[in-house]
């Protein structure tokens, strides 16, 4: 048995919606992302001063 595509969509989106965009996964996605983001600026060399003229 065949569903109409606008049902089975809007099925997976309303699944999306309410289990993966959650408050806490993205409060957590954007912990995780700052964190590598000061990890990656720790680790980087300093940048380099420009040439005097």
């Amino acid at each position: 048995m065949r569903r109409p595509v606008e049902e089975v969509n809007d099925a997976v989106l309303g699944w999306v919606r309410d289990e993966v965009f959650s408050e806490a996964l993205v409060e957590a996605t954007l912990k995780e992302i700052r964190l590598r983001v000061r990890r990656r600026s720790d680790e980087a060399e300093p940048p380099k001063a420009a040439p005097r003229k």
